[in-house]
């Protein structure tokens, strides 16, 4: 009973209860004080806790979609340079991807984890048709890559806006189309020689997809407020 009259004290003197409130010996506004001070601390708890999974998410996509870029970038480097450790790091392009794809699961579900990692893969494997096309010369495979990636930025930005409300199909297309021109165009300036422009459009990109993870955090976290805390 002591306790509860001095949390009562406490939560008059905090919430600025009335002075008769204050000096009352009710035990059953102690109660309600108490009760007051509980509800506030599991509403504080539950905001916390929202905040800390969507500050989590959020992490998570943009350091993982920084990585793609990034090995990305490596991978169709040391792809047209013939570089004997090309398979080990489209080994870790790969783990990016599973990775990429659980996270995308831990939200929708194995279902939707399997549909992204189909896709994603998929765009990755016309990356390394342009950087084969490149290392060979071949103009009309280049096209043809360009083409394939053209058709996968519209089905994947498809592919999210049904799983989420909150995400337009067509500037998901239009940042992939700007992540498209970045890599490709940081191989060709690489190939010929123009390092301070290949490694200006490399920053680009990384930077770009921090841009992406952000967008895809905050409709993830509108879409599913109890959860993310919106």
């Amino acid at each position: 009973m002591r306790l509860k009259r001095t949390m009562a004290v406490l939560a008059c003197s905090t919430v600025a209860f009335g002075a008769a409130a204050c000096g009352s010996n009710d035990s059953a506004a102690a109660d309600r004080a108490t009760d007051t001070m509980a509800m506030g601390s599991t509403m504080t708890e539950t905001h916390m806790h929202t905040t800390a999974a969507a500050a989590d998410l959020r992490v998570t996509l943009d350091r993982l979609l920084g990585e793609h870029a990034m090995l990305a970038v490596f991978a169709m480097q040391k792809g047209v340079d013939g570089d004997a450790d090309f398979d080990a790091i489209a080994a870790a392009l790969d783990q990016n991807t599973v990775d990429l794809g659980a996270a995308i699961g831990s939200v929708y579900g194995p279902e939707a984890e399997k549909g992204f990692l189909k896709l994603w893969r998929a765009h990755v494997g016309f990356f390394v048709d342009y950087t084969v096309a490149t290392a060979k010369g071949d103009t009309a495979g280049q096209k043809q890559a360009i083409k394939n990636l053209d058709g996968y930025r519209a089905g994947f930005a498809g592919f999210l806006a049904q799983a989420n409300p909150n995400i337009q199909a067509e500037p998901i297309a239009a940042g992939l189309q700007m992540h498209v021109r970045q890599l490709t165009t940081a191989l060709t300036t690489y190939k010929s020689g123009k390092y301070d422009l290949a490694y200006k459009r490399v920053r680009e990109a990384y930077g770009h997809m921090f841009m992406t993870g952000d967008t895809l955090a905050a409709a993830i976290a509108a879409q599913y407020p109890e959860r993310f805390g919106g």
